[in-house]
């Protein structure tokens, strides 16, 4: 396994997931209107969708690209351009963050029930729905990951991207359930948008250059 190519994806791809998005968004949501476990679920189902990025990826959709010079040109500053703005979009977010810091904000109570199935369901069409994880994926498997890396080794990349997708919003919706850590992240909110917009504005150098 190359270990540096692996470095740079698992951290483009940690940095992506836990910034502010769709899948965030759904998590948070799930997880303060309908409990731990519905928020965990949706978590699960978020992770799964991953899958289906991924398989298209390594079925060869994205060497295709890669090889169709104005097709490959267009993913890429596309990919680039969306990076850039969610960067862009956490840079601003940690600034209005900052500047409102000292604002109090009360938490939504749990209002009703929804099953586990619901609930997976949800964070699956979530996922696979939204376009910008498909350039997310595109450019990852056509920048960064080698086409000399064995179909084993870029397996194991997307079976860890899942893990860590999993694991994150199920992290997200444990917390987002306590109250203490919703008013300690609500004061250290500004700190972590602004690190992870610049650590996607390097990444999008790179892709550029």
């Amino acid at each position: 396994m190359d270990w540096h190519e692996f470095l740079i994806i698992a951290g483009a791809h940690l940095a992506a997931v836990v910034s502010p998005g769709p899948d965030f968004a759904i998590v948070t949501k799930q997880a303060l209107k309908h409990g731990q476990r519905a928020g965990i679920a949706t978590a699960v189902g978020i992770a799964n969708g991953l899958a289906v990025h991924i398989f298209y990826c390594l079925v060869g959709f994205a060497l295709v690209i890669k090889n169709t010079p104005w097709l490959f040109q267009t993913v890429r500053f596309a990919g680039a351009a969306y990076l850039l703005w969610i960067a862009l979009h956490a840079l601003y977010g940690g600034w209005t963050r900052y500047m409102n810091r000292h604002v109090d904000k009360k938490a939504p109570e749990h209002t009703t029930n929804l099953s586990a199935w619901k609930a997976w369901r949800q964070g699956f069409i979530t996922n696979v729905t939204n376009p910008k994880v498909t350039l997310f994926f595109l450019v990852l498997f056509t920048q960064v990951v080698s086409v000399r890396t064995p179909l084993q080794v870029r397996v194991l990349y997307g079976t860890e991207m899942m893990v860590v997708t999993a694991i994150w919003f199920s992290l997200v919706a444990w917390l987002i359930t306590r109250p203490a850590f919703r008013k300690g992240y609500e004061r250290a909110a500004w700190a972590v948008d602004s690190v992870l917009g610049l650590v996607l504005v390097a990444l999008v150098v790179k892709i550029v250059i």
